[in-house]
């Protein structure tokens, strides 16, 4: 009989766990629980992170190969980039070393990224006029930054990859293989651009028009990975650029659902649980979920509150009341303490979306006080 489980950080900072939704069975464990306990996941198992510091630990308890290959293969984002060159053969991508960055050249317009990398840590587009020396101080001071918060195997700074810059709108996706091998799709997002780039995680959203434009799409992409892949339970996270009928992934998240909680917005927008869906291998009909008359116009966000781009942490804060009056409806907030965080808070919102286009627009350096 099949398991499901949750790990999470040993310090639950920012209160992830608060935002799961109650699900039967669901046997929950810190870091430390899980490492000082003799618990192995056999295949059967069906197991779901809150962090990727949690991944190394869980991945060593996986008795499944498939599973461990395919942990091995997504997070790597090099090695990611070769089994899909099996589906999408013409695409450009090559390794680079730190002390390469500053004589590298290209002919186009391409991304650079650690080649394992968390929270769109030094992520940054070059092209031939592109100073590399100017990119190469920039990677090394952004990872430089956060390599106190997300450790070696989470952000690598030696090793980055280079790859074509993919056209088109960003779309996450989150979903798991059932216990068949097959292709559940949990939750669809979009995730515009704001305006402000250091705040590039700070909305992803869902409508019915979303689900229409890339639910068959990316039921077709998963069903081909599989091919490759060859897993069962296990869930992943997703995200893609789509432009035209190009429907391209950026990066795949093994065990989680979105980061930071994303993938309980389904829950608190529409009321599907994406661990209970996992745990009893349901397929959600989004067709009848999303034609209920309170579901076929509305927008359901996910806001990741970011401590602004230059807000003195240690003598101000953010005013939450004065934040919450740029939202239609919040649903659920999270706030938590921010002084050694990225972030101050998580909001799922009921939206229009003209006011989503609002939202883009925010500052949150204008909110601390």
């Amino acid at each position: 009989m099949s398991k499901i489980f949750l790990v999470t950080p040993n310090e639950d900072a920012n209160g992830l766990v608060k935002m799961i939704p109650h699900t039967v069975d669901l046997q929950v464990f810190t870091e430390n629980e899980l490492a000082k306990s003799d618990i192995r996941f056999d295949a059967n198992d069906k197991v779901c992170i809150l962090s990727e510091t949690s991944l190394a630990l869980v991945k060593s308890r996986l008795n499944d190969n498939s599973q461990i290959k395919a942990v091995e293969l997504l997070k790597d984002k090099y090695e990611f980039r070769k089994i899909l060159s099996k589906i999408y053969p013409n695409y450009f991508f090559q390794t680079v070393g730190i002390d390469e960055i500053q004589n590298l050249q290209v002919d186009k317009k391409c991304v650079i990224k650690p080649q394992k990398g968390f929270f769109g840590t030094a992520v940054l587009e070059i092209d031939k006029t592109t100073d590399m020396q100017k990119i190469k101080n920039q990677i090394e001071s952004e990872v430089n930054k956060n390599s106190s918060l997300f450790p070696e195997e989470m952000l690598s700074s030696k090793s980055f990859l280079v790859e074509q810059f993919i056209e088109g709108e960003e779309y996450a996706v989150d979903m798991f293989y059932n216990d068949k091998g097959e292709a559940v799709i949990v939750n669809l997002y979009h995730h515009p651009m704001p305006k402000h780039p250091e705040y590039l995680q700070m909305l992803y959203y869902s409508s019915k028009k979303v689900f229409d434009e890339i639910n068959a799409k990316s039921v077709h992409f998963f069903e081909e990975l599989n091919n490759i892949l060859q897993v069962k339970n296990i869930a992943l996270h997703a995200e893609f650029r789509l432009k035209n009928n190009d429907y391209i992934p950026i990066e795949i998240n093994p065990m989680r659902y979105g980061g930071m909680a994303l993938g309980t917005m389904v829950y608190y927008g529409l009321n599907v649980n994406p661990y209970q869906t996992f745990a009893n291998n349901e397929k959600p009909n989004w067709n009848t979920i999303w034609n209920k008359t309170e579901n076929k116009e509305a927008v359901y966000a996910y806001m990741i509150a970011y401590n602004g781009k230059t807000a003195d942490v240690r003598n101000k804060k953010p005013d939450i009341e004065r934040f919450k009056k740029e939202f239609t409806q919040v649903l659920k907030s999270n706030v938590y303490p921010f002084e050694n965080q990225l972030t101050f808070g998580t909001f799922v919102l009921k939206e229009t979306e003209g006011n989503l286009r609002h939202i883009l627009q925010l500052d949150f350096d204008d909110f601390f006080a």
